[in-house]
């Protein structure tokens, strides 16, 4: 009977320590879903950002070749 009470001790002992590692490692996994997840966000801002750049340049450029046809435009009459 003691013996019986013993292993089934072991055994809850083994399925608490079971238990912990599995919620250990659910949280790791979490914990790296969320790095992810802010990595993405920064990449995306910083793409945001780049993009703005790039439409000021755009809008400076056609600003440019606006007045280039102007002065052309001018220039013909």
């Amino acid at each position: 009977m003691l013996e019986t009470l013993g292993m089934i001790g072991i055994l809850k002992i083994t399925a608490v320590i079971i238990v912990i590692i599995i919620n250990i490692m659910i949280l790791i996994r979490f914990f790296q879903i969320a790095w992810n997840v802010d990595s993405i966000e920064k990449h995306l801002h910083n793409m945001e950002i780049e993009q703005e750049e790039q439409t000021k340049l755009l809008a400076e450029i056609a600003g440019y070749q606006t007045e280039q046809e102007n002065n052309i435009y001018d220039d013909m009459q």
